[in-house]
């Protein structure tokens, strides 16, 4: 006597999830959720991308910085420096010497 009643609920049941597949509300439902994913991990990337430019403009606007990319790329020195080149040894000379 159980057996007729569960039976016929675990059709209904089946019946009920199958229209829930099936309907676009539920499809649209999972789209919406993997789009929310999809921008989800969007998010942590960028704010991991906005952490590193964050600490890269606090380093650059860093006086020390500054002055260092100065003197090796633009060869600027400061007003009471004197600056001091040297030429590279030539293999000429690293052969005399030995």
């Amino acid at each position: 006597m159980l057996k007729k009643p569960r039976k016929r609920l675990l059709i209904l049941a089946a019946f009920v999830l199958i229209f829930i597949m099936l309907s676009k509300g539920f499809r649209k439902l999972i789209a919406n959720y993997m789009e929310f994913r999809k921008l989800k991990k969007e998010e942590i990337h960028l704010i991991n991308e906005n952490k590193k430019l964050q600490s890269k403009l606090r380093k650059i606007k860093d006086p020390s910085f500054i002055e260092y990319k100065a003197r090796m790329e633009l060869g600027l020195t400061r007003p009471d420096e004197i600056e001091y080149r040297f030429t590279p040894p030539n293999k000429n000379d690293e052969n005399k010497a030995n």
